[in-house]
């Protein structure tokens, strides 16, 4: 089966996968009802937790490319959908844990309901606003194997603005999130 090639043999290994690992560009797929999702919520969760502006992390960002994702306050989000978008768009500031030091402008829906599972496999539907709806809708991308650097305006991105120093730079495609006070211990 497919999702049996997505469970790490050793959850302590996992690392915040870095942009421009392909990894961050494959769609994930549904996550199946006989998945261990407690042990990659628990390890997401610890993850975020960890650092102090971290808002959301998903799957493929650890390197599992499954749809599921850590919001705001632990929200647990598996198998989430779109249903609507409502009303104006706005841009809003983002990064990314995926890639480190880089912040820019990105146009988001100000209003988003979607459905969702959650880790006791129970049905979700909420129309989420401001905020929150940005946070899905940056979480969400990265299920689609979509990056906020792909809706935003490099020209007005943070530090140098050009996309293939990124692409070229000493971030590599297997290393972890560099922030010197975190090292991540599984509980």
């Amino acid at each position: 089966m497919l999702f049996k090639n997505n469970i790490p043999k050793d959850w302590s290994s996992i690392k915040i996968i870095l942009f421009p690992n392909p990894i961050l560009r494959n769609k994930s797929t549904d996550v199946p009802k006989d998945y261990p999702i407690h042990d990659l919520i628990e390890t997401m969760i610890d993850i975020l937790e960890l650092i102090p502006d971290g808002v959301g992390i998903s799957s493929p960002q650890i390197g599992i490319n499954l749809n599921a994702f850590i919001g705001f306050a632990d929200q647990v989000f598996i198998n989430p959908k779109i249903i609507d978008s409502r009303g104006s768009t706005n841009r809003y500031y983002e990064g990314c844990l995926s890639i480190p030091g880089v912040n820019g402008y990105v146009e988001r829906h100000q209003k988003i309901k979607i459905s969702w599972f959650d880790e006791n496999w129970r049905a979700h539907t909420k129309l989420f606003k401001g905020f929150e709806a940005v946070v899905i809708q940056h979480e969400m991308d990265h299920l689609s194997g979509v990056l906020f650097l792909d809706k935003t305006d490099f020209n007005k991105i943070d530090g140098t603005g050009d996309l293939s120093r990124l692409e070229k730079s000493d971030v590599t495609l297997s290393a972890e999130i560099n922030y010197p006070h975190i090292i991540y211990t599984p509980k």
